[in-house]
């Protein structure tokens, strides 16, 4: 909102200036220099709250209008760190609830926004979904069509599909099967490219119990029943990301999967295979926090909803950037400090 209102203003006082007959190219170069000085001069106000989880719990609570809420979270990111994965969700309770639990996160999204269950929020949610994974493009309906039928038979409608790409007909008809409510599918592309993508893939299927259906084992969806299918408690895939919530893939197999890439690492070649190794060992360890938000109606559930992800959002991003003693009093100090050393024109930019 005040990004908003700011920006409204500069660009009202400059089209007056410009019709008083200002140069619009100083103007320019004076707000450019008065974002340069705003900016540098934020960096010696800000308090940087990385290790305050007091201070985090203000900044939650501040944003939230709840003091049990800017506790909570300021737990949760405790938990997880400011760069995990804080979900949240409708509580069976009257109560506020989180719990931490194991999850993955890559940076892939749903191929098409009509895969979205939440609208309000921009995700699809899936409940204890298959996950079918692979490396292959899936561009026949024909041959994908048998695994899907053995899955509906068995009862699981809530489906995740994994692929290098899926292109047209086929992504067409899991669309109008999802819209039609016979299948809750939704589909992202694989993560990374080339042997780090299969890797990856492989972490994947050990987290869930899947097995990822390749071209190098020379398989096909039309050779394969729903054993090939991993599943997890829970899938949240937004626009850019996608998060496994306790994949169902044996406890023992993914600690040996970890073990084998901590040894890859040790014997890695360059700086930059260690780096994807340990980013794979750390996404594979991952933690997801979880939200449970409980209330009285529907609609109480849902405002504390949206009250709860204003304030994770605006923890965040005070972790990151730091915080100032209030946004109107910072920028009543900035605007009498910046200094007037431009010329007439350049200054009313400033």
């Amino acid at each position: 909102t005040t990004v908003t209102v700011l920006t409204y203003h500069i660009l009202y006082e400059a089209n007056k200036l410009i019709a008083a007959g200002h140069n619009p190219m100083l103007l320019r170069k004076g707000l450019e220099a008065a974002t340069h000085e705003v900016l540098k001069r934020l960096d010696g106000m800000r308090e940087d709250i990385k290790a305050n989880k007091k201070r985090v719990a203000e900044v939650a609570t501040i944003s939230a209008a709840d003091a049990e809420i800017g506790n909570l979270i300021a737990t949760v990111i405790d938990s997880v760190g400011k760069d995990g994965v804080v979900t949240v969700e409708e509580g069976q309770s009257l109560e506020l609830e989180s719990e931490v639990v194991e999850g993955f996160t890559f940076d892939r999204g749903f191929v098409s926004p009509y895969m979205v269950s939440d609208a309000a929020r921009m995700e699809a949610v899936l409940e204890k979904p298959s996950i079918l994974i692979t490396d292959k493009k899936i561009s026949s309906m024909q041959e994908f069509l048998p695994v899907l039928e053995q899955l509906a038979q068995a009862g699981k409608k809530d489906l995740l599909i994994i692929a290098e790409d899926i292109e047209g007909e086929v992504l067409g008809t899991l669309i109008l099967n999802k819209l039609k409510g016979v299948l809750n599918v939704v589909a992202v592309k694989a993560p990374a490219f080339g042997d780090r993508r299969k890797e990856i893939l492989q972490d994947i299927a050990t987290l869930t119990g899947g097995t990822v259906v390749s071209e190098d084992q020379a398989m096909s969806f039309e050779s394969v029943d729903t054993d090939v299918a991993g599943s997890a408690r829970k899938v949240i895939v937004t626009q850019d990301e996608t998060t496994i919530i306790e994949g169902a893939g044996s406890k023992s197999a993914v600690k040996e999967r970890i073990a084998q890439i901590v040894a890859q690492a040790e014997h890695a070649s360059s700086e930059y295979d260690k780096e994807n190794y340990d980013k794979r060992r750390a996404a594979l360890q991952g933690k997801v926090a979880v939200i449970k938000v409980g209330g009285a109606t529907e609609t109480e559930i849902e405002e504390k909803k949206f009250r709860v992800d204003d304030a994770v959002a605006a923890v965040k991003a005070a972790l990151d950037e730091g915080i100032v003693p209030g946004g109107g009093v910072t920028l009543v100090t900035l605007a009498s400090s910046i200094a007037d050393d431009t010329t007439t024109a350049q200054g009313a930019g400033a």
